[in-house]
């Protein structure tokens, strides 16, 4: 059996719809399993938001200590902790990012999208050649406006393999805040997708997202003495939808990522 049949097998007994792509530092190896195919990202869109908002502090827009005030409009129900805060709150560029990613804070998700501007967070993303993955809102506790996207943002799992690589890589900003990028998301406490089933010695710096039938989970592995591995799992048409850390969709991408790290590692 080769490694896509297994990614295959790993997910047959769930219903709903699983876009692999991985990419294996130490050999060049690489796998795709619906890899165009774009996928609604919940919480996953952060990691563009976050690689987008370092490159306008590389090209001197912001500053990572410069500090923005919370309005009333930046805050929303969900995950985080700003929500409880009350406006007027000022806390730093990096503040806010680390919030947005090692807590999934959706206040500072939309403080951030607020203060970069969509549109030029998506010309950005648009000039690397990403045809699919943007921001398409802010977060709602309500969900969308009329005439808004449904979701918050697309992707598709060979353009978020385009980011983590170029974290990796240290192609898509200085090292220095590539190294911010993965230090912020290695700290992401959110481990029930691809983690979940790793041995205890690989370090994972990732971001999960889940809305309704959607559930996904992109990072870097680390494992010991060895180049990384690249993984974004994306899924939807769920038909289990518990916001559960036992849901199948959290279940596949851990079952994924497992397969992947036992054929490139062993």
């Amino acid at each position: 059996m080769n490694l896509e049949q297994a990614v295959d097998e790993a997910v047959a007994d769930i219903e709903g719809v699983f876009g692999v792509a991985a990419h294996d530092w130490a050999t060049g190896e690489r796998l795709a399993r619906h890899g165009d195919r774009p996928f609604l990202t919940a919480s996953v869109v952060k990691v563009p938001i976050l690689i987008g908002a370092l490159d306008r502090v590389q090209h001197g827009v912001f500053s990572l200590d410069q500090r923005f005030e919370l309005e009333p409009g930046d805050s929303v129900a969900g995950s985080g902790l700003l929500k409880e805060f009350d406006p007027g709150v000022s806390l730093t560029l990096k503040d806010y990012l680390t919030a947005m990613i090692v807590i999934s804070d959706n206040t500072a998700t939309n403080l951030v999208l607020r203060v970069v501007g969509i549109p030029a967070l998506n010309d950005y993303l648009a000039s690397l050649g990403l045809v699919h993955t943007r921001s398409h809102r802010p977060v709602r506790s309500d969900g969308p406006l009329p005439g808004e996207h449904r979701g918050i943002g697309t992707t598709t799992p060979q353009e978020m393999l385009t980011l983590l690589d170029g974290l990796v890589g240290q192609t898509l900003l200085t090292p220095e805040l590539c190294d911010l990028a993965v230090s912020i998301l290695k700290r992401q406490q959110y481990t029930e997708a691809i983690p979940r089933y790793l041995p205890s010695g690989v370090g994972v710096a990732n971001k999960v997202g889940m809305v309704h039938d959607v559930r996904a989970d992109v990072g870097i592995l680390f494992p010991a003495d060895r180049a990384p591995i690249t993984l974004a799992v994306l899924s939807d048409s769920l038909t289990d939808r518990r916001y559960s850390v036992d849901n199948p969709g959290w279940i596949g991408i851990a079952r994924i990522a497992k397969t992947v790290y036992d054929f490139w590692i062993s």
